[in-house]
């Protein structure tokens, strides 16, 4: 799945998210951040964005919450491309930043 993001995607995106969070959605852009990205693959480790939907809209994790898997859907890609979900996990997979983990903007369901 690729890290752009398709525009309805974005105008969700710039809606719901918090100032801080679409900090980190531009920030895996940079090479930077990738950078670290392809470092933590070393050690089969990568890069999330901590979020929770308590009220309906993203918010941040606070450090004391601790989110758990009760259940979450795994899809190939290109299906989840057309879900228009948002990344919030990311990995380097053949020389490149990949999406791991995206979630729901309009409908609040967070796929994992």
């Amino acid at each position: 799945m690729s890290i752009e993001l398709p525009p309805d995607v974005r105008a969700a995106a710039e809606r719901e998210l918090p100032p801080s969070m679409l900090d980190a959605q531009r920030a895996i852009q940079t090479p930077e951040v990738q950078n670290m990205i392809k470092e933590l693959a070393k050690y089969n480790l990568a890069v999330s964005m901590p979020h929770m939907h308590t009220s309906g809209d993203f918010q941040e994790q606070p450090s004391d919450i601790v989110q758990v898997e009760v259940k979450s859907d795994f899809l190939p890609a290109e299906q989840v491309e057309a879900l228009g979900t948002l990344p919030v996990s990311w990995r380097w997979h053949e020389d490149r930043v990949i999406v791991s983990g995206s979630c729901h903007v309009n409908q609040r369901k967070c796929d994992g």
